[in-house]
């Protein structure tokens, strides 16, 4: 399990420019004219985050294929965004394409799924986007119930659901020679104001977790069923370092027992 982190408050007024060298010109000029009154009326501090506030925002959302239409269509439905393109940034100016093409397929027709705006978007789900990205594992496993001491590493790839209400990840770990694999989805339950984690791995088997946020740390509850039987309690524990990088730490506790650490590491983002 991996989530993402925040660059701590304290730092965000000396940030530097944040780097927008990666994105495509209509998507930096989308950025730029979201950000332009901040720059001019709010100075350069605000300006830095603004940008960096856009940046997140766009995480894992995409430019919808509008090859299929006619030089016609596309001039309308480019039109028809302009404002959201112009004054919102490129997140909500990729959902209002997305709206259009969708009401432009018709009733019955093959269409593009549909999706939540950044609006529908509730801020604890946001939290979630920190998640998107490529992220590399290591750490240490301790000898306890669940295996032998040893070096582990791991790599999640993760990116938004296509309804942008959900995150899902595909892992790879291996530990103590062995070597597994998967597929997990993030989402946040609005009804009982906590996070959700599924995941499946190579084999079949499913792990569920209940999850919270608290300032900068992660906490990730679940219940396991042993080989031999033994029922355990599963908790673990996420510190955010920075926007790149956090520690983690996994503890389990027996039925009538203490939590007990059986592995702890830190995770990084790739750029």
């Amino acid at each position: 399990m991996v989530v993402l982190c925040l660059l701590p408050c304290e730092l965000v007024a000396q940030a530097p420019t944040p780097d927008l060298s990666g994105l495509s010109s209509e998507d930096r000029w989308s950025i730029e004219s979201a950000c332009s009154h901040t720059k001019y009326m709010e100075g350069t501090a605000d300006y830095h985050q603004c940008l960096q506030t856009q940046l997140h925002a766009l995480s894992g959302s995409r430019f919808p294929d509008l090859s299929g239409l006619s030089s016609e269509d596309r001039r309308s439905i480019e039109s028809a965004c302009s404002h959201a393109k112009y004054m919102e940034g490129p997140a909500d100016y990729h959902w209002c394409l997305r709206t259009q093409l969708d009401a432009l397929s018709g009733p019955g027709l093959p269409g593009l799924t549909k999706v939540a705006s950044p609006a529908q978007q509730s801020s604890e789900f946001m939290e979630l986007k920190y998640f998107v990205g490529h992220w590399t594992i290591a750490g240490e496993a301790k000898t306890s119930l669940l295996g032998p001491a040893g070096k582990l590493a791991g790599t999640q790839r993760n990116e938004l659901g296509s309804d942008s209400l959900s995150l899902v990840s595909q892992w790879e770990e291996e530990r103590a020679g062995s070597k597994d694999s998967g597929e997990a989805v993030y989402r946040y339950d609005a009804a009982s104001g906590t996070y959700t984690y599924h995941s499946v791995d190579a084999s079949g088997e499913t792990e569920d977790s209940v999850g919270t946020l608290s300032g900068s740390t992660w906490t990730w509850l679940s219940s396991m069923m042993l080989s031999d039987g033994t029922a355990v309690q599963g908790r673990f524990t996420i510190q955010k370092e920075s926007i790149s990088a956090y520690t983690l730490k996994f503890e389990i506790m027996p039925a009538n027992g203490a939590w007990a650490e059986v592995m702890e590491g830190r995770a990084s983002k790739q750029k």
